[in-house]
């Protein structure tokens, strides 16, 4: 499954290198852009002013859900938010900071993603601006049966363009039965299409906004 990414900041798709440095401000409109990727599947709609707690984009977020499918993040970090987003059109939730067993076994599993930011090999959150030391398969492995799939974003590739770390997300899929969706340094469809054959889900950001990966390409090979 290929999964398009829109990371929202001021109400703009944006471009991030690593969780930081701004690369680029997409000029189309984030709507119209969550409708687009929906033809090729899931969209993921990010809030990164509200994942680093100085802003929200809900409007912007609610709009694209109502126009597509869409898996929706960024600093919801209480029931009553996992519930308000599902009732505002979110197909699915995804769950960072307040990742645990205890808070996300309050909602069926079809509703949440749990998403592991990795560092290396430890887990980062506070919109990947906090080392937690927690090893990533180990948070993985006590996610897994209380979600419908992990998205691991290995944010030191992030923007980078520099390939998917696909030692780890192997490791991810032998370790829990559950879908792992890859995002960090995907840069071809080559190596969407092979990180698809193997079983993965692929989200997809700077590559398809620089033009460096042609959607509709990868859809139909």
């Amino acid at each position: 499954m290929i999964v398009p990414s829109i990371d929202l900041m001021d109400g703009r798709a944006v471009q991030l290198r690593q969780g930081k440095e701004l690369l680029l401000t997409d000029p189309r409109d984030p709507v119209d852009l969550a409708r687009y990727f929906n033809r090729f599947g899931p969209v993921a709609v990010v809030d990164l002013d509200a994942a680093l707690g100085r802003g929200s984009n809900a409007e912007v977020m609610e709009a694209c859900c109502q126009v597509a499918d869409c898996r929706v993040g960024g600093g919801i970090r209480s029931a009553d938010a996992v519930r308000d987003w599902i009732k505002r059109g979110a197909r699915q939730v995804v769950i960072g900071t307040m990742a645990s067993p205890e808070f996300l076994g309050q909602f069926p599993r079809e509703w949440l993603i749990a998403a592991i930011d990795a560092r290396g090999s430890k887990v980062v959150d506070q919109g990947w601006t906090r080392d937690t030391q927690v090893d990533v398969l180990e948070k993985a492995e006590s996610l897994a049966p209380f979600c419908s799939g992990l998205l691991f974003t290995q944010v030191e590739r992030e923007g980078m363009l520099a390939g998917a770390d696909e030692a780890t997300a192997v490791a991810l899929q032998q370790r829990v039965p559950v879908p792992i969706i890859v995002a960090g340094g995907i840069a071809t469809a080559e190596e969407a299409g092979r990180l698809v054959r193997a079983g993965f889900h692929c989200q997809l950001g700077r590559a398809v906004y620089e033009n460096r990966l042609d959607l509709c390409l990868l859809y139909t090979s």
